[in-house]
Protein backbone atom coordinates (compact mmCIF):
# COMPACT_ATOMS: atom_id res chain seq x y z
CA UNK A 1 0.00 0.00 0.00
CA UNK A 2 2.99 2.49 0.63
CA UNK A 3 4.66 1.44 -2.30
CA UNK A 4 1.02 2.37 -4.30
CA UNK A 5 0.59 5.92 -2.66
CA UNK A 6 4.43 6.83 -3.20
CA UNK A 7 3.83 6.18 -6.71
CA UNK A 8 0.86 8.06 -7.06
CA UNK A 9 2.06 11.29 -5.24
CA UNK A 10 5.03 11.30 -7.58
CA UNK A 11 2.88 11.04 -10.64
CA UNK A 12 0.99 13.65 -9.51
CA UNK A 13 3.89 15.60 -8.53
CA UNK A 14 5.23 14.84 -12.26
CA UNK A 15 1.94 16.08 -13.37
CA UNK A 16 2.16 19.26 -11.70
CA UNK A 17 5.80 20.17 -12.62
CA UNK A 18 4.90 19.82 -16.40
CA UNK A 19 1.55 21.85 -16.19
CA UNK A 20 3.72 24.56 -14.79
CA UNK A 21 6.54 23.52 -17.45
CA UNK A 22 4.06 24.02 -20.34
CA UNK A 23 2.48 27.27 -18.41
CA UNK A 24 6.09 29.21 -18.21
CA UNK A 25 6.90 27.85 -21.65
CA UNK A 26 3.95 29.41 -23.38
CA UNK A 27 4.41 32.48 -21.56
CA UNK A 28 7.94 32.59 -22.56
CA UNK A 29 7.03 32.49 -26.16
CA UNK A 30 4.17 34.68 -26.26
CA UNK A 31 6.30 37.62 -24.77
CA UNK A 32 9.75 36.81 -27.05
CA UNK A 33 9.95 38.77 -29.95
CA UNK A 34 11.87 37.36 -33.02
CA UNK A 35 15.28 37.98 -33.69
CA UNK A 36 14.57 39.89 -36.72
CA UNK A 37 12.47 42.46 -34.05
CA UNK A 38 15.62 42.63 -31.93
CA UNK A 39 18.07 43.34 -34.89
CA UNK A 40 15.97 46.13 -36.34
CA UNK A 41 15.41 47.99 -32.39
CA UNK A 42 18.81 47.90 -32.15
CA UNK A 43 19.34 49.01 -35.50
CA UNK A 44 16.84 51.98 -34.48
CA UNK A 45 19.34 52.59 -31.35
CA UNK A 46 21.96 53.08 -32.91
CA UNK A 47 20.64 55.21 -35.64
CA UNK A 48 19.06 57.60 -32.99
CA UNK A 49 22.60 58.12 -31.33
CA UNK A 50 23.55 59.35 -34.99
CA UNK A 51 23.15 62.87 -35.46
CA UNK A 52 20.35 63.80 -38.19
CA UNK A 53 21.13 64.69 -41.97
CA UNK A 54 18.67 67.15 -43.20
CA UNK A 55 18.31 69.19 -46.23
CA UNK A 56 16.49 72.85 -47.35
CA UNK A 57 12.98 73.02 -48.91
CA UNK A 58 12.09 76.47 -49.88
CA UNK A 59 9.00 77.18 -50.33
CA UNK A 60 9.21 81.12 -51.82
CA UNK A 61 8.32 81.99 -55.38
CA UNK A 62 12.06 83.46 -56.68
CA UNK A 63 9.96 84.64 -60.06
CA UNK A 64 9.30 87.55 -59.57
CA UNK A 65 12.16 89.89 -60.72
CA UNK A 66 11.25 92.97 -58.48
CA UNK A 67 10.15 92.05 -54.47
CA UNK A 68 10.28 95.55 -53.02
CA UNK A 69 10.03 93.57 -49.77
CA UNK A 70 12.92 93.00 -47.55
CA UNK A 71 13.01 90.43 -44.31
CA UNK A 72 15.34 90.92 -41.72
CA UNK A 73 14.77 87.20 -39.80
CA UNK A 74 17.71 86.20 -38.01
CA UNK A 75 20.77 88.06 -36.28
CA UNK A 76 24.53 86.38 -35.45
CA UNK A 77 26.85 88.16 -33.91
CA UNK A 78 25.86 91.28 -35.18
CA UNK A 79 25.51 90.13 -38.77
CA UNK A 80 21.53 90.52 -40.09
CA UNK A 81 20.30 88.14 -41.95
CA UNK A 82 17.42 89.10 -44.42
CA UNK A 83 15.67 87.87 -47.60
CA UNK A 84 15.12 90.34 -50.67
CA UNK A 85 12.08 87.59 -52.37
CA UNK A 86 10.02 85.91 -50.20
CA UNK A 87 9.74 84.75 -45.98
CA UNK A 88 11.60 83.28 -43.89
CA UNK A 89 7.96 81.25 -43.06
CA UNK A 90 8.24 79.44 -46.15
CA UNK A 91 11.53 77.79 -45.84
CA UNK A 92 11.61 74.46 -43.98
CA UNK A 93 14.17 71.65 -42.71
CA UNK A 94 13.80 68.07 -43.41
CA UNK A 95 15.39 65.78 -40.96
CA UNK A 96 16.08 62.61 -42.37
CA UNK A 97 13.58 61.19 -39.69
CA UNK A 98 10.77 62.79 -41.24
CA UNK A 99 10.37 65.87 -38.73
CA UNK A 100 9.90 69.22 -41.03
CA UNK A 101 10.67 72.21 -38.85
CA UNK A 102 10.63 75.71 -39.97
CA UNK A 103 14.16 77.40 -40.28
CA UNK A 104 13.49 79.88 -37.53
CA UNK A 105 12.76 76.49 -35.63
CA UNK A 106 16.13 75.03 -36.50
CA UNK A 107 17.65 77.82 -35.78
CA UNK A 108 17.19 78.71 -32.81
CA UNK A 109 16.18 75.29 -31.05
CA UNK A 110 18.19 72.66 -33.30
CA UNK A 111 21.49 74.27 -32.90
CA UNK A 112 21.77 74.96 -36.65
CA UNK A 113 24.06 76.99 -37.55
CA UNK A 114 23.32 79.57 -40.59
CA UNK A 115 26.81 79.79 -41.65
CA UNK A 116 27.06 76.49 -42.40
CA UNK A 117 23.05 76.50 -43.93
CA UNK A 118 24.82 79.28 -46.28
CA UNK A 119 28.00 77.62 -47.05
CA UNK A 120 27.41 74.11 -47.13
CA UNK A 121 23.54 73.45 -47.86
CA UNK A 122 22.78 75.86 -50.13
CA UNK A 123 20.74 78.50 -47.82
CA UNK A 124 19.86 82.01 -50.37
CA UNK A 125 20.06 84.68 -47.60
CA UNK A 126 21.67 87.93 -47.42
CA UNK A 127 23.96 89.23 -44.52
CA UNK A 128 24.00 92.81 -43.72
CA UNK A 129 27.24 93.30 -42.27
Amino acid sequence: MKFKNTVKTIFITYLCLLAICLYVMSFISYTRKPLSSLSASLSNQINESEPLDYRILDKNDYTNLYCGEIEYFYEKRGVNYYLTCGSSDNIYIEWSNGKITTLLYGLKYDNLDIDYLIEYKGLNVNKDV
